[in-house]
């Protein structure tokens, strides 16, 4: 009989578990969906090193799909500015150039999309 019930608790426990995804997991490890949602901006700073050159990468991100990024290597620069329509890069000196927004949303921008999709405000 106690055998019965520990197989059954046991397959109890599996099925709750397989019920939460890693993204529920996740949610609770950092505090709740609640806190995931109050986020409305990410700042990411990176240090690089790229074939002998050493270099940063700044890039701000909004829920609204807005971001800017500067990256620095060696004596290469380039921003990247992204206000939810337009875009503009600017190479070094040069004066900053149009951008789609087809090329800018998903690739620098991969990460304020998903944000955006969950926890930006409705407006």
């Amino acid at each position: 009989m106690s055998a019965r019930f520990i197989v059954f608790a046991f397959l109890f426990a599996s099925a709750a578990n397989a019920a939460d995804s890693s993204i529920d997991r996740w949610a609770k490890a950092v505090g709740g969906r609640e806190k995931v949602a109050a986020v409305k901006a990410i700042y990411r700073e990176a240090t690089i090193d790229v074939a002998g050159y050493q270099g940063s990468i700044k890039a701000w991100h909004t829920c609204d799909g807005k971001y800017q990024k500067e990256e620095q290597v060696g004596m290469f620069s380039t921003i990247e500015t992204f206000d939810g329509t337009d875009g503009t890069v600017q190479r070094g000196s040069a004066p900053p150039q149009k951008i789609s927004a087809a090329r800018a949303t998903p690739f620098a921008n991969w990460n304020s999309v998903s944000i955006r999709r969950r926890s930006c405000p409705r407006r």
